[in-house]
């Protein structure tokens, strides 16, 4: 089948090029990617008709657009996960690299997540650096402390109800029975 493409004549292939090019412009909004996309799919149907895969009867037109929309698919697949970390700008390295309670909270609230955790018991504050900063689930705690998993689970969230509440300054004491 060296016909379909061999049949083509300079002036008819620059057209097929250019509606390919336009067809991928379209679709990315990128004349630099059109042009790539419009190549890729030549190349691939040069590929597809000496392997046999265009049949006789068949549009060559719609043969090469359904090419055309594979590549352009493939492009838009593959084209958010090519940005490595090295192509970003500094500004967003730098973002990227601080510390993720530093980036949610001002230095202000740090200083009064500080005061509310000073203000917590010892057992609130111990159930709480369990959970957050070891990473153990309720179970796993219970196993430890020797006590039902409810109860770790009911005494977390009480001790992050006092912390809310020492962090918004509605408590002064110690520690607040519920």
């Amino acid at each position: 089948m060296a016909g379909a493409l061999g049949d083509l004549g300079p002036e008819e292939l620059e057209q097929l090029r250019a509606r390919l090019e336009a067809m991928a412009l379209r679709a990315l909004g990128d004349r630099d990617a059109a042009k790539d996309v419009a190549q890729e799919t030549l190349a691939r149907a040069v590929e597809a008709v000496r392997g046999g895969r265009f049949r006789e009867g068949e549009s060559f037109g719609a043969f090469v657009r359904g090419i055309a929309r594979h590549v352009i698919t493939d492009l838009l697949r593959t084209s958010g996960r090519t940005r490595s970390f090295e192509t970003l700008p500094d500004s967003n390295k730098q973002a990227a690299s601080t510390d993720a309670l530093g980036a949610l909270i001002s230095e202000e609230e740090k200083e009064r997540l500080r005061l509310a955790l000073e203000r917590l018991s010892k057992d609130d504050h111990e159930i709480l650096y369990l959970s957050y900063f070891e990473g153990l689930t309720p179970a796993q705690i219970a196993d430890r402390e020797g006590e039902p998993p409810a109860r770790v689970r009911k005494r977390k969230s009480r001790a992050l109800e006092r912390l809310r509440r020492a962090f918004l300054g509605k408590t002064k004491t110690r520690h607040e029975s519920p």
